[in-house]
């Protein structure tokens, strides 16, 4: 069974079918009902669903039912901070990897409430305190990152360009440093050996969507855009996945060239390809 994450877009190209066809889509739901492929989701795509229910609810409500049509109790994923910190006490102890998902009856119950009367319980608590959260979340992981992507190293060496390629293994193991340092645990991973955490993939995704996205504002002349820390809490949260999908092409170009194993970025097109091919 392969573990597939979809950027919110796809469920917004699923309900619209734009680059879809009934053919694909009914292709998708025989793959998920006879346990060819496990779609889990994250709670930023509920808040990005959620949050748009003022601005067009049909296309909200649209959304949310595909959400829930491949929804399976017990996968929604952790969010991106929690996820890297359990691999990396993980690690530390040599234990095995914590189950990524969170206990999530309550928010399948929000869901179907939702879905059953979305006029009224639009601005019910149980909405309200799930896009609270996913907020503090955004907050939290903006703060950390952007800590993270001012590290040193780029600071203070001459901007001269390089591939990628070297750019992500010259900076992946100070990237790496700091983000176990702000859990207080660099001594205990620098005795374990820094390059062990990369194979783990949260940490791996983590520091691999972070280097990419500032070697494409140093050296590539782009502009920060207001979608890019949604953009890399997807990436994150798909690192529970084998696959990732999105139509973000620009976004999708960022995140194919960061080597992962056993993970793989594609958009909607590519998938039904994949799709039927398996």
């Amino acid at each position: 069974m392969k573990i597939i994450y979809f950027d919110t877009n796809i469920y917004n190209h699923i309900h619209k079918k734009d680059c879809i066809a009934d053919a694909g889509i009914q292709l998708l739901y025989e793959k998920v009902q006879n346990k060819s492929l496990l779609i889990v989701q994250s709670l930023f795509n509920i808040e990005e669903i959620f949050s748009a229910f003022e601005k067009d609810c049909n296309l909200a409500i649209g959304e949310l039912t595909i959400l829930k049509s491949f929804a399976e109790n017990g996968h929604i994923i952790k969010d991106p901070m929690h996820l890297l910190y359990d691999d990396i006490t993980g690690y530390v102890k040599g234990n095995t990897p914590c189950c990524p998902f969170i206990s999530d009856q309550n928010i399948r119950l929000t869901i179907d409430n939702f879905l059953k009367n979305p006029a009224t319980t639009f601005d019910s608590v149980e909405i309200t305190e799930i896009i609270d959260i996913v907020h503090a979340q955004k907050k939290t992981f903006q703060t950390d990152l952007l800590s993270a992507q001012n590290f040193s190293p780029l600071k203070k060496t001459k901007k001269i360009q390089y591939p990628f390629e070297l750019f992500l293994k010259r900076n992946q193991k100070v990237f790496a440093e700091q983000l176990v340092n702000k859990y207080g645990l660099l001594d205990e991973c620098k005795k374990k050996g820094i390059a062990g955490l990369l194979n783990f993939e949260s940490i791996s995704l983590y520091i691999g969507i972070g280097l990419s996205f500032t070697y494409a504002l140093e050296f590539e002349k782009r502009l920060p855009q207001k979608g890019d820390l949604h953009d890399q809490l997807h990436a994150l949260s798909a690192s529970v996945a084998d696959i990732f999908v999105t139509n973000d092409n620009k976004f999708l170009r960022l995140l194919k060239r960061i080597p992962v194993d056993n993970f793989i970025a594609m958009n909607l097109g590519e998938f039904l390809e994949y799709l039927s091919s398996v």
